[in-house]
Order: structure tokens, then C-alpha cells, then sequence
């Protein structure tokens, strides 16, 4: 009992000195930024025009890597349609029956299906993050004023680059600093995935037993698993470099 007990005041000194070393650092860090407002204005404002662009920037990446994620674990697809439910999300079956003895029909999604479901959540959803995180920066001692908010994105074969052109103006006193443009580009092997899972659904829509003994051993970025669900089956595309796992159904 003594050993317990000397071993919970060490633990409660250990977190006391955790929480002394955090407020010291805040509180440094506080000074700091108000000895640079004092002495040099305009650097202070550069400063925080900086802490500004690191809060938008992570927001649009956050974001981006949302969507990205929804649409791999939904088989390309924000708002499935006919779709079966597989640990709590909705995976879209892109080749499905329309008549009973005939194989089921490729719905397989194009670019344009994507990107005209993509832009308008990415859209909304940055815009609602960016102006949340830009309320800590109201309340300091200049003021925070934002333009009209324009967004624009590219969905290449290799990432996802958006690009808001959204003026954000610091003034303090008759100093100004402006930030006019943010980006981020998130890696993505999505269109990857989506190729060879088309190659999937053809085969399915042709009739075909697709034989992932000779797809897996011979491709060097992905490996393909299958699970019989009700109705059909469900492939999964796994990045072998650790990348998001792209899952669909088709229906048998």
C-alpha cells in the first residue's frame, strides 16, 4: 500500500510539472508575441497573417482528406444510391442486376460523375472550417476582415489540389497585411484504384469469373480482396503502399 501510494504522488507530481512546463511555454510564447507588437508592428502582423494561412491550409487538407476517404470507402460515390451497408458505410454497387438472367450491368462512374459530386462538399464544408477557425484570430487586437470566398479545385491522377482565392486582410492601426490566395494538395491514389476496379466490373458485366489469384501476385501497387455479401460480392482494392483502402459491390 505505501509503494502504491508513493507511486501515485510521483505520477501526480510528474503531471503537475507537465502542466507548469505547458502554461510556461504559452505564457513565453504570449510575451513573445507582444514584445514583437511593441518593438515591430508590421512583423507581428506578418506573424499572425502566417498562423492565419496555417489554419485555412489545414482545413482544406482536413477536408479534402474527408472526401477522399467517403468516396473510397463508398466505391466512389458521396450519396450512394443502391448500395449495401459494411461497417457502418454505404458501399455502392457499381454493377448491379436489371434482369435476372443476364449479368449484372456496369454503372461504373466517370470523372465528371466525381467531380460534380466532390466540389460542392468540398465547397461548403472548407468554407464552414476556415470560417470557424478564423474566430480565435477576431478577438486579438487588430482586426480580421474577409473578400468573397472563391474555391476551385483538380482531381489529377495523383492528388487533389484546391485552391481558395479568399482574401484575409489584418489591420492594426494604418499597418496591413493580406493573404490572398490558400492551397493544399492531397496525395491520392483514388483514380488508381478506380482504373482497376473498372477492369473489375467489366469482367462481372461480361459474365466473367474474376480470378484474383493472378490480379494481386501481379500488381505491384495494389492487392485485391473479395468477400461474398448478400446478394453479390465485395472488393476491396488495398494500396500496398498504405494508402486508402477503395471498397465496391457487385451484385450477383
Amino acid at each position: 500500500m505505501q509503494k502504491r501510494g508513493q507511486v501515485s504522488v510521483f505520477v501526480i507530481i510528474g503531471l503537475v510539472i507537465i502542466a507548469a512546463m505547458i502554461f510556461v511555454f504559452f505564457l513565453f510564447r504570449s510575451f513573445q508575441e507582444k514584445a514583437r507588437e511593441i518593438t515591430n508592428p508590421q512583423e507581428y502582423l506578418k506573424s499572425q497573417i502566417q498562423d492565419v494561412k496555417k489554419a485555412v491550409v489545414k482545413c482544406i487538407g482536413d477536408e479534402s482528406e474527408g472526401a477522399l476517404t467517403k468516396l473510397s470507402m463508398q466505391g466512389g460515390h458521396l450519396n450512394p444510391v443502391k448500395y449495401i451497408n459494411y461497417y457502418d458505410s454505404k458501399v455502392t454497387f457499381l454493377c448491379y442486376k436489371v434482369k435476372d438472367d443476364e449479368p449484372c450491368y456496369n454503372f461504373m462512374f466517370t470523372r465528371m460523375e466525381i467531380e460534380d459530386e466532390l466540389g460542392p462538399l468540398l465547397k461548403k464544408n472548407i468554407k464552414s472550417c476556415v470560417d470557424s477557425s478564423l474566430s480565435p484570430f477576431r478577438k486579438k487586437d487588430y482586426v480580421l476582415s474577409t473578400g468573397d470566398y472563391g474555391f476551385d479545385f483538380v482531381f489529377s491522377d495523383e492528388a487533389l489540389l484546391v485552391i481558395l482565392d479568399y482574401p484575409v486582410t489584418l489591420t492594426k492601426s494604418k499597418i496591413i497585411e493580406i493573404q490572398n490566395e490558400f492551397s493544399s494538395n492531397v496525395k491520392t491514389d483514388f483514380w488508381k484504384t478506380a482504373v482497376l476496379a473498372s477492369s473489375i466490373v467489366n469482367s462481372e458485366a461480361r459474365g466473367e469469373i474474376v480470378d484474383l489469384v493472378k490480379i494481386s501476385p501481379n500488381n505491384l501497387y495494389f492487392e485485391v480482396g473479395r468477400r461474398v455479401i448478400t446478394g453479390g460480392n465485395l472488393y476491396m482494392i488495398i494500396p500496398r503502399n498504405g494508402g486508402q483502402t477503395f471498397y465496391f459491390a457487385v451484385e450477383t
